[in-house]
């Protein structure tokens, strides 16, 4: 770049946020994966069990689900993420690895984390919304993704989004 010469490096960080480099963005979820456990581990063993819930989603989730919104996460990205937000919550109803928790988080008021990133993207979406349309990948991000979460979640979710994903995650349970 000009006269500077740039290292090549694999991996960078930006906001936080670890990326990989390569041809496509890439996120590193292996670093917040670390992190959601560890902050777990903490609420888990020095918490009474009446605080480990509320503790859990306030202290624990964030790390988590920063920024998910703003990329594209395959279905076993997702899956992944969701598997870390089951083993906190499987322990702190003393559940085995093996046993589904879906239920418990559904009727604990908690929303099942494979939906988690959904809401994030609409979050994001109606955030960026607010931003003049002068950048175009953006607005291709925009009506791409929303087309996806109304084919998803039905056209009314772009008045309740919130809503739309806590019905069709509790459908998906058969509840």
């Amino acid at each position: 770049m000009g006269k500077v010469n740039l290292d090549w490096v694999t991996s960078f960080k930006y906001l936080g946020i670890l990326f990989d480099s390569g041809s496509t963005i890439k996120v590193d979820l292996n670093r917040r994966k670390r992190k959601f456990y560890t902050a777990c581990n903490g609420v888990l063993s020095h918490c009474s069990s009446a605080q480990q819930m509320s503790l859990s989603g306030l202290n624990c989730l964030p790390l988590l689900s920063y920024c998910l919104g703003y990329f594209y996460l395959s279905v076993s990205k997702v899956k992944d993420l969701a598997v870390c937000c089951n083993d906190c919550f499987g322990r702190i109803f003393g559940f085995k690895c093996c046993e589904s928790v879906k239920e418990l988080q559904l009727f604990g008021g908690e929303l099942l984390s494979e939906y988690l990133c959904d809401l994030q993207k609409f979050k994001f979406i109606t955030s960026a919304s607010k931003i003049p349309d002068k950048i175009l990948v953006l607005y291709k991000f925009q009506n791409t993704v929303l087309s996806e979460l109304c084919c998803k979640y039905g056209d009314a979710c772009v008045l309740d989004m919130k809503r739309a994903v806590w019905t069709y995650s509790a459908k998906s349970l058969n509840v």
